[in-house]
């Protein structure tokens, strides 16, 4: 069996959702930095949680028809020939 090395829509939604994520936090941090002041030590961690928050459900949203797989149980009898 072939190898689908077609890239999945998850991987480009995650990568593009996160880019713009990475931007618009890029300018608020430049325009308002005292945003974040009340998470103290805590504020980078902060930075980089949100644009992996929006990968993770850029990705999550996405659907990818080439990898769902079928729900219907396999016939009586089958067995896998690898």
């Amino acid at each position: 069996m072939p190898a689908n090395t077609k890239t999945s829509p998850k991987v480009t939604s995650a990568g593009i959702s996160s880019g713009i994520v990475v931007v618009i936090v890029a300018m608020l941090a430049a325009i308002t930095p005292d945003m974040l002041d009340f998470a103290g030590q805590w504020a980078p961690v902060i930075y980089a949680a949100v644009p992996a928050l929006a990968a993770v459900l850029g990705a999550y949203i996405k659907r990818d028809p080439d990898r769902e797989h079928d729900a219907t149980p396999p016939p009586a009898g089958y067995e896998p020939k690898h």
